[in-house]
């Protein structure tokens, strides 16, 4: 089996797309700041339009890289920072947040403007992210690396990745399993290894046609079903960035990656909003049963005729909360109104669970849990008082600015950028195998997407690269097998 494809440097015709892709980002920023909405000020509108357009240098300057990381961990951050920072401000409308009164008190945001401030701390945090990221990988070396074992048994190797996918399902399927957040963390760069590797596998012709029917047909739709049951939709979204990433290392086919993306995005996306919007009233107090039963009506009743209920969509405005959901950018204004003035700096209280997350739950059983999302909730009165269920999602950029203001997010961000180019040396080095390959990105692949605060985010990271590296380098050991046919152990 041959090895995951390498990148190759940057050809000149490579080279000129990029200058095309630059100058129509540069001329796409004049046109979102000539048709600007009023409630963004000029000058964030300014700002965030070259925001836009750092973003997109980013992604070409990945491209360009003469040794490219093996999977576009850069490239996919920046993306994440102009679809939820740069970009929403020209997409949404202020009717979309309103402030609810309890008592004498407002709570919730209510959006009134975005302002230059807030604009310019998103051009500084993806600058510094950009520049921490790029100073690092041009002057400092990691001498480590992720080493797995190689020629391994193609038969024994695929039977582990079907093992680990039934187990990953049973994890999700069980809630006394998936509720335990010590097994969850050690269960889902497994999960994603082998959805990876057996893609991989697929593509390379080194699955069988019953395997590959079981592969689209069963264990696909079962690892999306239960994030739809659960109402929720970043899983699916994550899942298929992973395999689009991996998809496109393999095959470079970046024509089919363009077009799956576009579909789920305008397709698959407003079907799972619009299963939601079909069920009325708070199913909170429903039995497990009842809410699977009353999803799975919606999600059929809505899926019947794709341009019925696309027709619904528009009805109910499903683009609305999906674009709600992505301006992050109107998070950090509601903080930029409230910090300093009415809440002070919090001088790194948010950042003290870094210091005991990585110690596994099996280890310290009383560990506190992690509620810094409730916390964060009703301190900025998004959340109402009576609300003990909500939690508000923490962006990296927002709480380095709640903690140390705009110095905290140019340092922040400025770290951020060498965290991210230092998991690229350990786990995504262009000579490392495809095994290994597949294996770091599973691992630490969600790092792009910085919408929740560090401590949940990186916290266990330590602890989940120690399990994964650990328990897969004991299952392939014994997956080795040099009398049958093996799996490629030559560099990526």
């Amino acid at each position: 089996m041959t090895a995951l494809g390498r990148p190759q440097p940057a050809s000149p015709d490579h080279q000129r797309l990029a200058v095309v892709v630059l100058a129509a980002g540069g001329m796409g920023a004049v046109i979102l700041i000539l048709t600007k909405p009023d409630f963004v000020e000029t000058g964030a509108a300014i700002f965030l339009a070259i925001s836009a357009w750092l973003c997109i240098t980013g992604v070409v300057a990945h491209w360009l890289l003469p040794r490219r990381p093996a999977m576009p961990l850069i490239a996919l951050t920046c993306l994440f920072y102009a679809l939820f920072f740069a970009l929403p401000p020209f997409f949404i409308k202020t009717e979309w947040w309103t402030a609810a009164a309890a008592g004498d008190r407002l709570y919730g945001i209510s959006l009134t403007r975005i302002s230059t401030f807030t604009a310019a701390l998103v051009l500084l945090g993806i600058a510094s992210l950009l520049l921490g990221y790029s100073l690092w990988r041009r002057r400092v070396g990691l001498p480590m690396r992720l080493r797995l074992p190689g020629s391994l048994s193609l038969g024994r190797f695929r039977a582990l990745l079907w093992l680990l996918a039934a187990a990953h399902l049973t994890f999700l399927y069980v809630p006394a399993l998936s509720s335990h957040s010590s097994l969850a963390q050690a269960m889902a760069p497994l999960g994603y290894f082998a959805v990876g590797m057996l893609l991989v596998l697929g593509i390379r012709g080194e699955l069988s046609d019953g395997e590959k029917a079981v592969y689209w047909l069963i264990l696909l739709p079962l690892e999306a079903i239960v994030h739809v049951i659960g109402g929720l939709v970043t899983p699916i979204v994550l899942l298929l960035v992973f395999m689009l990433s991996v998809f496109w290392y393999v095959k470079r086919r970046l024509l089919i990656v363009a077009v799956v993306a576009g579909c789920f995005v305008f397709y698959v996306v407003p079907l799972l909003k619009l299963s939601n919007v079909f069920i009325a009233g708070d199913i909170a107090s429903n039995t497990a049963a009842e809410n699977l039963s009353q999803r799975l009506r919606a999600i059929g009743s809505s899926a019947v005729f794709i341009g019925s209920s696309l027709d619904a969509a528009r009805e109910k405005n499903v683009a609305a909360p999906i674009l709600r959901r992505m301006a992050l950018v109107v998070l950090l204004q509601h903080c930029v109104e409230t910090t300093p003035e009415t809440i002070p700096y919090l001088g790194g209280s948010t950042l003290r669970n870094l210091a005991t997350n990585f110690i596994p739950r099996l280890l310290w059983p009383d560990k506190p849990s992690e509620t810094l999302g409730q916390w964060f909730g009703h301190t900025y009165r998004i959340l109402r008082p009576d609300d003990q269920r909500t939690s508000m999602n923490l962006p990296w950029l927002v709480e380095f600015y709640i903690n140390f203001g705009i110095v905290g997010v140019v340092l922040g961000m400025a770290l951020a950028g060498v965290l991210l180019a230092c998991l690229e040396q350990i786990f995504l080095q262009p000579t490392m195998t495809e095994v290994e390959i597949v294996a770091g990105w599973s691992l630490i692949f969600r790092v792009f997407y910085q919408e929740s605060n560090l401590s949940l985010m990186l916290g266990g990271l330590l602890t989940q690269a120690v399990f994964l590296i650990g328990f897969l380098s004991a299952a392939l050991w014994l997956c080795r097998s040099p009398k049958k046919r093996p799996v490629d152990g030559a560099s990526a």
